[in-house]
């Protein structure tokens, strides 16, 4: 008779204790003493209401630390939790970016601090954080969240989740906590009594359930070991055995089947994503199909285009006119340009048009909110002829006015197509180019004209969003990204701004039309922020230093943005490659594919997997454009063909007339709906016909309350206008 390998014997050991035992007996257990090490340190810590961990925010990814980890265990938790070194091991299927959940974590220390508010601000103890280079973030999200969680669900479930669940599913929920904490070794039933079904929770006063919770927590910290620590590992090793064994024949499995999402924490918490390390603690042998992967390819990017044919010839030894056709075949292109190149370049001639409107600009003068679109465009497409009069009004479309027509035409014809996820295959208009052309630009686009609106805004007024002293913590994202790239915002920048000297603070004041009584009048004046003299000193300080910066790096921060972006997305497919085993779908790659398609390729995911070296799946990407050339005027008809009219200006001196209002709240919404006609044309053209409620989305539902309660009455009243508006510009 064979005998049973050392896996399946662990499988038969149902309680950890019987795990561990079986596991000890077989010398396997001093593998995992210093992880266990690390996170029961951690935990008997939290548990006793230590502030263990420490979570940064930031306006794209936060940053997790692990506080008072022993010197001597930090390489440990490096060697073990360090995402590089897993993947290096094979461990591709790990994400790069985590949502993290710290509450359980943090609870303890914001009951000890404030047990009143502790549920509430242990709550907002979460974040989106990276896991390259940050083993904390990692040995968290893996390991110490999880087993947290399964010690604090009493508290949980009853102050959070009880008046959610019926009785039958607290009580089902329940069974399953005390279960979990038996095998454990924790035993809290005289502290869990009080918080379960009919405990008499209900009838406490706020400071008995304080008090009940605290003598859990108390006992919790009295009870928790090492041991603990040491159980859920065998519990989670007995689940991703079981999980192993299901999927196995003749006792071999392939990773790719075992290791779903829900078991990838479980191989990198305690085998440190080596997954041949598992296979050889279970003493089974690797499937015979099995490759485990521990480098993936270098991201490589095609960008040359007809600029450098002579050289492509030369380096190959073909005659040039053959590059020069190969090139026109590959770009699609009848001069063999690059897509890539040619729109670096029109970024090139943007910035220099945006470097002399700024530098140019005078105290007195129009503000220059609305030079670059970010974002603010469709939202003044919304209010257009709302009556809506702001004290610091967004120019919308300012560059339409200021920039040269033949840098506004290039701009149209390299950003005015994109492409949508759901239609990977379809190229479609984009309704805002020059918000696409700005979000290709990024973070050098943003600072500087940021640091210029600030500068006009702190001297001419109303308001500003940040002071001179606030400005580098305010664009902090944007300094760090330009630093990344190795083309970074020198110090003394705003250093030398915030050494300008500058007026005093000058009222601005508002009057309100005068009222009279006949006998008396009365006009009321009241101040509208301030403003102060000095704006030419701040400007030309930011002229001098942002052109310094650009003659030093534009040129490599451009390329940087292709290379980056591109680098990565190729990235992207080798991971997704390497976890599935062959190459992903077009649809399932387009998450990734949309963005560097609609900055670099106009929308154009062909050419963006030529540029990655790869060969785009299916039959092609074709394009039916139905969009009219001015939006605005495609808005505006059906906007009117909705019922909506031009609201009349507000007469402050008249008092307010309900029907009134309510007319402007009609057409305020009707608005609102008529600008959704820009993602319906999208779509039509991706489809290659009208589009059903379903495939638009439920961006509709919200808003067509307007034209009708009856949803599907709305959407065709909605989709005929559309189809009139559309006839009546193309005739």
């Amino acid at each position: 008779m064979t005998e049973s390998s050392f896996g399946k014997r662990l499988c038969e050991a149902v309680e950890p204790v019987d795990f561990l035992k079986v596991e000890a007996e077989s010398g396997l257990s001093e593998q995992f003493r210093e992880v266990e090490l690390v996170v029961a340190g951690i935990l008997i810590r939290a548990i006793r209401g230590e502030r263990v961990v420490q979570l940064s925010r930031k306006d794209r990814t936060d940053t997790i630390r692990i506080i008072g980890i022993p010197e001597a265990l930090q390489e440990s938790l490096r060697s073990s939790f360090q995402l590089e070194q897993q993947q290096a091991r094979g461990a591709w299927f790990l994400p790069e970016a985590v949502r993290l959940n710290a509450q359980p974590i943090l609870f303890s220390a914001w009951f000890r601090e404030a047990p009143s508010y502790a549920h509430a601000l242990s709550g907002e103890e979460t974040g989106k954080c990276s896991l390259l280079g940050n083993p904390d973030a990692m040995v968290l999200w893996s390991v110490l969240e999880p087993l947290a969680q399964l010690l604090l669900a009493p508290v949980f479930l009853r102050v959070e989740e009880s008046g959610l669940l019926t009785r039958d599913e607290f009580q089902a929920r329940w069974v399953d906590i005390e279960t979990t904490l038996g095998k454990l070794g924790v035993d809290l039933r005289e502290q869990l009594q009080p918080l379960s079904w009919g405990g008499g929770w209900a009838r406490f006063t706020a400071q008995e359930q304080i008090a009940c919770q605290t003598s859990f927590l108390r006992v919790l910290d009295e009870r928790m070991s090492g041991e603990v620590v040491r159980r859920y590992r065998a519990l989670m090793i007995r689940e991703l055995i079981e999980q192993y064994y299901s999927k196995a024949k003749n006792g071999r499995a392939k990773r790719r089947k075992v290791i779903t999402k829900e078991y990838a924490p479980h191989l990198a918490s305690f085998f440190g994503g080596d997954w041949l390390a598992f296979i050889r603690y279970l003493g089974e042998e690797p499937h015979e199909e099995e490759q485990v992967v521990t480098a993936l390819p270098e991201p490589r990017v095609f960008v040359a285009g007809a600029d450098r044919a002579g050289e492509l010839a030369r380096s190959q030894g073909v005659p040039s006119e053959e590059v020069e056709r190969i090139l026109r075949s590959f770009w699609q292109d009848s001069r063999g340009n690059s897509p890539i190149i040619e729109r670096a370049a029109v970024l090139g001639e943007f910035w220099r048009a945006f470097d002399e409107v700024h530098a140019r600009q005078s105290s007195g003068q129009q503000a220059l909110w609305g030079l670059i679109d970010d974002g603010g465009g469709k939202a003044a497409l919304a209010n257009a002829g709302q009556a809506y009069q702001g004290i610091s009004p967004y120019y919308a479309g300012l560059y339409q006015r200021l920039f040269p027509p033949d840098l506004l035409s290039k701009v149209e014809r390299l950003w005015g197509t994109t492409v949508l996820q759901k239609w990977p295959d379809r190229v479609v208009t984009e309704p805002f180019p020059h918000f696409a052309m700005a979000e290709t630009f990024g973070a050098a686009i943003k600072f500087w004209h940021g640091c210029s609106l600030t500068a006009w805004y702190i001297c001419e007024g109303p308001f500003s969003r940040t002071d001179i002293p606030g400005l580098a913590h305010y664009y902090r994202n944007e300094v760090s990204d330009l630093a990344l790239m190795k083309c970074p915002i020198s110090a003394s920048f705003f250093r030398e701004l915030e050494s300008v000297r500058l007026g005093p603070e000058e009222a601005i004041y508002q009057s309100k039309p005068s009222s009279s009584t006949g006998l008396v009048s009365i006009q009321v004046q009241y101040t509208m922020g301030s403003r102060r003299s000095g704006f030419e000193r701040l400007r030309d300080v930011i002229t001098r230093h942002r052109r310094i910066w650009a003659s030093e790096f534009l040129e490599a921060y451009a390329r940087a943005c292709w290379d980056n972006e591109l680098k990565a997305t190729a990235r992207q497919f080798h991971l997704m490659t390497e976890e599935k085993g062959k190459s992903p779908t077009l649809k399932q790659f387009a998450k990734h594919a949309v963005d560097p398609a609609r900055h670099w390729f106009g929308g154009d995911v062909g050419l963006l997997y030529g540029s990655l070296g790869q060969k785009l799946p299916g039959n092609g990407v074709s394009r039916n454009l139905r969009m009219p050339k001015n939006r605005t005027a495609l808005v505006d008809v059906v906007f009117r063909e909705l019922g909506g009219t031009i609201n009349p200006p507000m007469d402050a001196s008249r008092p307010v007339d309900e029907r009134h209002t309510l007319e402007i709240n009609r057409n305020r919404d009707l608005r609102r709906l008529a600008v959704e006609c820009l993602t319906y044309v999208q779509i039509l053209e991706a489809l290659e016909r009208p589009p059903s409620l379903k495939e638009f989305g439920a961006r509709f539902v919200s808003l067509s309350g307007v034209i009708s309660k009856d949803q599907d009455a709305a959407w065709s009243l909605f989709s005929v206008a559309i189809e009139r508006a559309l006839a009546s510009l193309s005739s």
